[in-house]
């Protein structure tokens, strides 16, 4: 793995560039832990920097948002970072052992240069509004809620309760729907 660098982002997050190598033969959310991790032992990244939002973060890295969430989860695991729904994920004021032996696991080159960020991650910032596009559920597998058509979804729902069946509304067979019972069966 190449250099990690970092940059600031917004008040208090902290944009990451990490150069994963896919070549190798370490998974990619290992490599992602270990720089993550690199960086908070060599105090890159402090106490209470917010690290990015797992989305921007795989996008950055053009990573599934599960290799994000799986260095995350291992971080969180050895106690380096602290997660809060809907405040993020940053790292942990009473970080774990800091022993000289943890220290050089994964050191810094010397010299490590922060390049500038790319146009896309500037535009990306610049568009963002901190609350608006956060859910508090991020779950692997669960579909982003912004593209579902509420208004359709609510004149469908408006439509059917105008004029419902009156039948729905009788004391029925505990066993369920008659016809879905027999169209499972």
């Amino acid at each position: 793995m190449a250099a990690p660098n970092l940059r600031k982002r917004g008040r208090d997050s902290a944009l990451i560039d990490l150069h994963l190598d896919r070549a190798s033969g370490q998974p990619l959310n290992e490599q992602l832990y270990k720089g993550l991790k690199g960086l908070i032992l060599n105090g890159v990244l402090r106490s209470g920097v917010r690290l990015p939002a797992t989305r921007i973060l795989a996008g950055e890295l053009d990573v599934s948002r599960n290799t994000v969430l799986a260095a995350y989860d291992q971080l969180l695991a050895e106690g380096f970072t602290e997660a809060r729904p809907g405040a993020g994920t940053r790292v942990s004021a009473d970080l774990p052992d800091l022993s000289e032996d943890h220290r050089a696991a994964d050191p810094l080159p010397q010299g490590a240069a922060t390049p500038d960020l790319p146009a896309r991650v500037l535009d990306l910032m610049s568009r963002h509004q901190p609350g608006t596009t956060q859910h508090r559920a991020f779950l692997p597998g669960t579909p982003d809620v912004s593209a579902f058509p509420f208004e359709e979804w609510g004149r469908a729902v408006g439509r059917f309760w105008r004029r419902p069946p009156r039948d729905l509304l009788e004391d029925r067979d505990g066993r369920g729907h008659a016809p879905l019972r027999r169209a499972i069966a």
